[in-house]
Order: C-alpha cells, then sequence, then structure tokens
C-alpha cells in the first residue's frame, strides 16, 4: 500500500508549532464505520476556561480541520457540566502522572479514555480539573472539542489533544505538544518493546524542494498498528551527507488513536487524523531503510531513547533522482 501524497509535518519547536496551527490536509476523509470528518466552526466555539490556572497570552491551537469548503452552519453547541478545577501544583502532578502511566490503560486508550466506547461526560471527568481550556463546536451531529494542557509539569511543554464526539461517544483522539521539548514518554524503541511489531512502518524524509545541497532534512518515521487502532508519528531533523540522509529519532511524537473495530488502512487514518499530504509517496520501511518490519522491530525494540537511521538520499529527491554531486 502506497500514500500518494507526501506528509508535510514541521516538528520540534518552532516546526511542530508549524505543524500544528498550519498542517492540516486540504482534502476530506474516506467516510468509514461511525466516525465523520467534520470542519471546526472557530468563530462559533464555546470556551471554557479555568478560573485557577493561568494560560497564555496566546494560546496554541489544535490542528483545524479542512476550511477550503464552504462552512456548514453549526446545528448546536454543547454546554457540558464541569467539575472544579484542581489547584495548579495538584494538576501538574495528576498530569504527569497520567503521561507516565496513561491511566493504567494500553492505547488506544489515553488517560482511560478508549475511542468507540468512552463517553464525552466520563471524559470530561478526568480532564476538566486538571486542562487549562476546552474549545467545543458542533455541527451535523458531530462535535469536536480541543482540549489543553498549557500548565504542563516542568520539563514538558504545553499540549493537548483534539478529540471528535458522535452521539455522546468519543471517536477518536489527536495528541500532540507544542514547542521544542514536547511530551519526553512514548519512545520508538520504548512502543516497540511495549506494544509488538507494527503492522506496517512508514517512513518519509526531505528538505526543500529541489534542493540538492547538504544540510538539514526532515525524516518522518510512523509505527502502524491497525489491529490495536493507533499510529505513533516521530518527526526529526537529520541531515544530508553525499548519497544518504541520517537522523537520530527519540520521544515526543504525534499520536492519533481509534477504535481498532473500523478497520482503518494508514493512509485512511492518516487523512482522518487530519494531516496534510503533498507531492511525494512515503514509503514502507522495507524501500526505505532496506528492511522489512519485523527486522526493524527486532533491530530497534528495546533499544534505548534514540534511534538513529538512514535511509538514500535519491529516494526522497523532490525534483528527480539525480544524487548531489559529490565535491
Amino acid at each position: 500500500m502506497n500514500i500518494t501524497n507526501r506528509v508535510i509535518i514541521c516538528i520540534y519547536g518552532v516546526f511542530f508549532l508549524i505543524l500544528v496551527v498550519g498542517c492540516k490536509n486540504s482534502s476530506g476523509s474516506t467516510e468509514s464505520a461511525t466516525i465523520e470528518q467534520t470542519s471546526l466552526v472557530t468563530p462559533n466555539r464555546s470556551i471554557y476556561t479555568s478560573t485557577v490556572i493561568n494560560t497564555p497570552t496566546t494560546t496554541p491551537t489544535l490542528p483545524l480541520y479542512p476550511t477550503n469548503t464552504p462552512i456548514p452552519t453549526p446545528t448546536g453547541t454543547s454546554t457540558p457540566t464541569y467539575l472544579p478545577t484542581l489547584p495548579p501544583e495538584q494538576a501538574k502532578a495528576l498530569i504527569l502522572d497520567l503521561l507516565q502511566n496513561n491511566g493504567g490503560c494500553r492505547l488506544p486508550c489515553w488517560w482511560g479514555i478508549t475511542p468507540g466506547a468512552s463517553t464525552w461526560e466520563d471524559t470530561l471527568k478526568i480532564v476538566s480539573p486538571i486542562a487549562s481550556e476546552i474549545s467545543i463546536s458542533e455541527n451535523a451531529g458531530i462535535m469536536d472539542a480541543a482540549i489543553y494542557f498549557n500548565n504542563a509539569p516542568e520539563g514538558i511543554d504545553q499540549f493537548g489533544f483534539d478529540t471528535k464526539i458522535k452521539d455522546g461517544i468519543v471517536q477518536d483522539l489527536f495528541i500532540t505538544s507544542f514547542g521544542p521539548i514536547g511530551i519526553p514518554f512514548y519512545s520508538l524503541s520504548e512502543v516497540l518493546s511495549i506494544y509488538g511489531e507494527p503492522g506496517e512502518v512508514w517512513v518519509d524524509a526531505y528538505g526543500w524542494p529541489c534542493d540538492y545541497a547538504n544540510g538539514p532534512r526532515l525524516l518522518n518515521v510512523s509505527l502502524f498498528y491497525p489491529d490495536q487502532g493507533f499510529f505513533v508519528l516521530y518527526a526529526s531533523w537529520g541531515d544530508a551527507e553525499g548519497i544518504m540522509i541520517q537522523a537520530c529519532v527519540d520521544s515526543d511524537p504525534l499520536l492519533y488513536l481509534w477504535s481498532p473495530l473500523l478497520n482503518l488502512s494508514y493512509s485512511e487514518a492518516f487523512m482522518r487524523a487530519g494531516l496534510q499530504s503533498g507531492d511525494n509517496p512515503s514509503l514502507p520501511v522495507s524501500e526505505a531503510f532496506g528492511m522489512d518490519t519485523a527486522m526493524f522491530y527486532q533491530t530497534y525494540k528495546g533499544n534505548g531513547t534514540m534511534v538513529c537511521v538512514e535511509t538514500q538520499r535519491e529516494l526522497w529527491n523532490w525534483c528527480d533522482i539525480t544524487p548531489t554531486p559529490t565535491p
């Protein structure tokens, strides 16, 4: 299976912020099972902001769904009941525990919230005491909630997640961070060790269009677990030297979670996450790294927090496959 478009993902510091606010898919996604694609209607959102936790002047926003199509009129706005907000230090301690232990559950469950099973009211019981802001919009029977954690524990960047709710049930979860540190959990080797061999591994590596000079290249590695219902995407800046691109991948991934009952392909899950695609296809790990998924798993599971990889540069040139001339 090939994805016909390129991932344009900018991560780590300002690059990841660019992803969050600007890198959204400009095309609609395929309908499947109970999840439906919808547009966030920003001007009509109801904003619920904590009175205890102070938020920054500029609040980072989670990715929006496509805005290049006519925006339907919202059918209504939900007004849920919120629990009392915890004091800042208690909230930080609980957030850190949830990030470290995931509420005692396995992905695609996140903090005790399970796509396809958890209700929105149950989700609120978990997040409203510790969230700094919850933004809600509703359109055509689909509610979209963006939940922000601006008062993150020390050593962790502000982060948040977006979820779609249908008939009161959480449909999916999209988790990302908003700074250069990110969320220092879910390293690639740790995910491999805990969740086993992925169903597929996809790779993308590129620089600027038609740029054959040596220098930085963004390399994405995505672990796709269709039977478990999630993918974890790592994006790291590497270097192009000679005929190879080399990069080291650590933690701070982007996570997209859904019910495995949907039987999504990687391209379907990628679009449902709202990620933007471009001109060149991502490649399976067998073509990008010269190893199949089983070998990738055996090589990098339990291999520490840093995983270093390399791929042939000619696979990723945008204009043609002419290698960079050797000085």
